[in-house]
């Protein structure tokens, strides 16, 4: 029966039961095209779009409600499905600048799909600066499943230039099935409901939360993620409640400076495996950091950021037509292949303020095991990054929200230039949707030499996320500074990338004048560090959380005193675990000897609670640079301090 046959699945009946005017559950995507000689025009693109979807059910559907919500919701044919209502035309006062162009997308991403009418609209918009053009997409999240359906931007792109739809066998629409009556659908449904007495209870209880809780099973099978996913994700400012206004922020970056970034690691340090996906969380990281500081947020060494990262990526050469070398072409024209699609929870260190370090870091935890892979999603070969990243949306919309702060996805595209008829492809961005708490989503998408990076904010919480995309560019500038320099120096086996350990020094207020002055610090100044006890007591807790307990050690209990931790790094040659405690608590199972004084260029960063403070309050993150102004902010007068919990 029609009922049964087109019923939306778990996950999908979620979407559609969990959307509200505030949280729209679309992905929008944003095509900038440079038009060739023929160029292209509405007329065309709507032809065009009208073939490409001709033989795609799902892009002539609506979802049609169950009387009495009797079952999920089902897909009905749209017996007066108009094209020219979906395919839409507008413009921007020439010269359209880029900033234009993303609050034309926020304002379009921030609306919910009309639900009487199949859930999608494209838009032809005009008037860019340069003579281009945009093709934005706007596809909801229910209509593409990576199997039965691709996103538009999958559907209209070419390899080519000179694409005839003419000849597009595809291009033959199928005849609308006569939409069923409510007596049908109601027959359908009791006929199931009384061979699948599960459904009954189901039905019964059609909460979202039962809807949303069958449709994580759905999805991708995974009963549990990252060791990470037991724990609540940390508070943060991205998780505000959501209103219905977006910001949009899109700005490329080149391909090549991530592709260097990670060859120099590589080349400094072959025992640590860089990719590309590690390069991108590593300045999304940093771009968070300085933002967050930027808006007076509180940043210490201990500061992360839980990313949803659900889409992995391949670091596979390719061949010239985008594949791997030696695979068969991509189906529906060649486009990015990867390895698979997971599911994974990566703590991003937006507290650790070495872009090197924050790199080996983030390197090492996307190497950790995150879950179960889900070929099954992506079995067809050939799916675009449009594609792949409305799977990475389902996937945040199936995952508990309270697991993670933010949803990153980053999706490997052909290098090889793809086009519209009449028109070359030049940069493509995810616009992901957010939920009800996530105030801000990344979309990233690497496409013929440019990394396009897409921010969706909420437009009360993140009205500033323009100036995160900034921060980001900045992260990468820095850290290809770094890296170059890593490049040109000679490789020592003591390498500052493997070769140091993360140690907190417990000073006196009077030391940061030492510090000031960048003079050592002897080797006899009480360190603590994440050390063997530690691990083997807390052995379910992740990195960030052991390193940030060694820092609350180093800062002592006495709170009525000025407390101060300088965070180095030291070679572990030097670091001798002192261990032997009564417990995991004690001081001890976290001390650690020195065997020399450690130089001021070891110091990454100071952190620091005035006398008073509350023994539960943060340490206050300062660049060493502020050692200075910092003791005569906690000393005054008094040069002597005593040290503090010492």
């Amino acid at each position: 029966m029609t009922s049964v046959a087109d019923r939306l699945d778990a996950l999908d009946a979620s979407l559609i039961a969990l959307e509200d005017a505030r949280t729209p559950l679309h992905v929008v995507s944003v095509m900038i095209f440079d038009p060739l000689e023929q160029g292209l025009d509405h007329e065309r693109l709507t032809g065009l779009v009208a073939a490409r979807i001709g033989q795609v059910t799902r892009y002539r559907q609506r979802v049609r409600e169950m009387p009495g919500r009797l079952g999920p919701p089902v897909w009905v044919d749209d017996a007066a499905f108009d094209i020219t209502y979906h395919v839409r035309r507008a413009a921007l006062p020439r010269p359209g600048t880029r900033t234009q162009l993303a609050e034309f997308t926020a304002r379009i991403a921030g609306r919910p799909l009309d639900r009487a009418r199949p859930l999608w609209e494209l838009y032809l918009l005009e008037g860019l600066e340069q003579g281009r053009f945009a093709v934005v997409t706007k596809v909801h999240q229910s209509l593409v499943d990576g199997v039965t359906t691709v996103d538009l931007g999958h559907l209209v792109l070419d390899d080519g230039p000179d694409a005839d739809d003419a000849d597009d066998d595809a291009g033959v629409p199928v005849a609308p099935r006569r939409e069923p009556s409510d007596v049908t659908l109601l027959a359908g449904a009791l006929w199931e409901l009384a061979t699948r007495p599960t459904l009954a209870i189901t039905a019964a209880r059609r909460g979202a939360g039962d809807v949303l809780d069958a449709g994580r099973n759905v999805l991708s099978g995974l009963r549990t993620v990252a060791a990470t996913a037991t724990d609540p994700a940390p508070v943060s400012p991205l998780n505000a409640r959501v209103g219905a206004a977006r910001r949009v922020a899109m700005f490329p970056l080149p391909l090549a400076d991530f592709r260097r970034i990670r060859d120099a690691v590589a080349a400094a340090d072959p025992t640590l495996p860089v990719t590309l996906h590690d390069v991108v969380l590593t300045v999304v990281a940093g771009g968070l950091r300085t933002w967050a500081a930027n808006r007076g947020e509180p940043v210490h060494g201990g500061t992360h950021v839980r990313a949803l990262v659900p889409v992995g990526t391949s670091d596979r050469p390719r061949d010239a037509a985008g594949g791997a070398p030696g695979s068969e072409p991509p189906a529906g024209g060649g486009v990015g292949l990867v390895d698979e699609v997971v599911e994974a929870l990566v703590d991003l260190p937006v507290g650790e303020p070495s872009a090197l370090a924050r790199l080996r870091r983030v390197a090492g935890m996307s190497r950790r095991p995150a879950g179960v892979g889900a070929r099954a999603m992506t079995a067809a070969a050939g799916f675009a990054p449009s594609t792949l990243h409305h799977l990475g949306a389902r996937l945040g919309q199936a995952t508990r929200r309270r697991r993670f702060n933010l949803v990153v996805t980053n999706v490997p595209g052909p290098q090889e230039p793809r086009f519209l008829p009449g028109a070359r492809l030049l940069e493509t961005y995810p616009i992901l949707p957010l939920g009800a708490r996530h105030a801000l989503a990344v979309g990233v998408t690497s496409y013929d030499g440019v990394v396009c990076v897409g921010l969706t904010g909420d437009r009360a919480a993140l009205g500033d996320v323009d100036l995160l995309g900034e921060a980001i560019a900045e992260d990468l500038a820095d850290l290809l500074e770094l890296a170059a320099g890593l490049s040109a120096a000679p490789i020592h086996q003591e390498n500052p990338m493997t070769a140091t350990r993360r140690v907190y020094l417990r000073l006196r207020p009077a030391d940061l004048d030492q510090v000031a002055a960048a003079a050592p610090l002897p080797a006899s100044t009480p360190a603590f560090a994440v050390t063997r006890a530690v691990r083997e007591a807390f052995e379910d807790d992740d990195e960030e959380d052991l390193e940030y307990a060694a820092m609350w050690i180093a800062a002592g209990e006495d709170t009525t005193a000025a407390r101060v931790v300088a965070a180095v790094d030291v070679p572990s040659a030097d670091v001798d675990e002192a261990g032997g405690a009564d417990g995991p608590a004690d001081e001890a199972a976290y001390s650690v000897r020195l065997a020399a004084p450690v130089p001021a260029a070891r110091i990454v960063s100071l952190h620091a609670s005035p006398a008073g403070a509350g023994d539960d309050e943060e340490l206050d993150w300062y660049d060493v640079g502020e050692a200075a102004p910092l003791s005569s902010v906690l000393t005054g007068s008094d040069t002597e301090g005593s040290r503090p919990g010492g």
